[in-house]
């Protein structure tokens, strides 16, 4: 074992994956011998003298953890802060909030504005975040570009169902924020019971739409997505997980047997995530179409191709 192998073992333990040059040489290394072994092996850069080992999938975790490593008044917030926080994301992206001044920082989007010592947690081996409500906050009043209304209430509908936050703690920080008007009216379309991203962006468009389901209703011992009570009418969402073999198809059709057995139901209607992202206005016209003329009206809409 060569002395880069030596101390790599017991650093990157420590790191996290995360290779510091700077720990290596103050370890004994020749900074020569380091730079050397990182060029040969094709180690890759996840920041300013920090690197990831060969092959390694690099994550946003390291190229903050780096960037920390060197500005530690850099927090990592917006669709970052939610990511580690555990919250659901349509679109990861490195985002970070900083204080102060400085210059940019190649990779991540730099947000600046105002942030308290009690609005940042602590993190996987130290890294801050901004706290669950202020990361909610700040997500839900991105103006489009940087995520939108989609983007922030799936974070928002993620965090109150995993009960990280209330409503009221998100309204009382977005009350001291730049863009709290477009954070309180997207926080208004937040439903904690809501079970998936594709649920809660289906939401999204039924509502746009004029449709107002009841979310996550209960009907004869089952929890459904979404219920039209007038009409009778279910909308699931439908992930991978109901066609994984066998078994699951059973469980399939045994479900929606037992739904079409319910008293109130008299139809019900079924959308995989990729209808809900990619053919939405489809997926609204089949349901208002099935809504107006009544489950055994005439066919719905086709799907466009693709």
């Amino acid at each position: 074992m060569t002395a880069f192998d030596a101390v790599w073992e017991e650093l990157g333990v420590r790191h996290g994956g995360v290779l510091f040059v700077e720990d290596m040489v103050r370890a004994g290394v020749g900074i020569g011998t380091v730079r050397g072994v990182l060029r040969r092996r094709g180690w890759q850069r996840v920041g300013s003298g920090a690197y990831a080992e060969p092959g390694c999938e690099v994550s946003f975790w390291m190229r903050l953890y780096a960037v920390q490593r060197r500005r530690p008044d850099v927090v990592a917030s917006h669709r970052s802060a939610a990511a580690l926080l555990g919250f659901d994301v349509l679109r990861h992206a490195l985002e970070v909030t900083r204080v102060g001044g400085g210059g940019p920082l190649g990779g991540l989007r730099v947000h600046r504005g105002p942030l308290s010592e009690e609005e940042v947690v602590v993190v996987d081996r130290g890294v801050r975040v901004t706290g669950a409500a202020r990361t909610v906050a700040d997500v839900l009043r991105a103006p489009v570009g940087e995520g939108g209304v989609d983007e922030g209430v799936v974070v928002a509908d993620s965090a109150l169902r995993a009960g990280a936050v209330e409503v009221r703690q998100v309204r009382a920080v977005l009350a001291g924020l730049r863009g709290k008007r477009r954070g309180l009216a997207a926080l208004d379309l937040a439903r904690g019971e809501s079970g998936s991203p594709a649920e809660t962006v289906a939401r999204l468009r039924m509502v746009e739409a004029g449709l107002d389901p009841w979310c996550q209703a209960r009907l004869g011992g089952l929890r459904v997505d979404f219920f039209f009570p007038d009409q009778g009418v279910v909308v699931e969402v439908e992930g991978r997980r109901w066609h994984g073999g066998a078994a699951a198809h059973q469980r399939d059709v045994v479900r929606f047997n037992r739904l079409m057995a319910t008293p109130g139901v008299r139809g019900v209607l079924r959308f995989t995530a990729v209808d809900v992202f990619r053919r939405p206005r489809w997926m609204v016209r089949t349901v208002r179409a099935v809504l107006v003329r009544g489950p055994g009206g005439r066919p719905a809409p086709r799907p466009p191709p693709g």
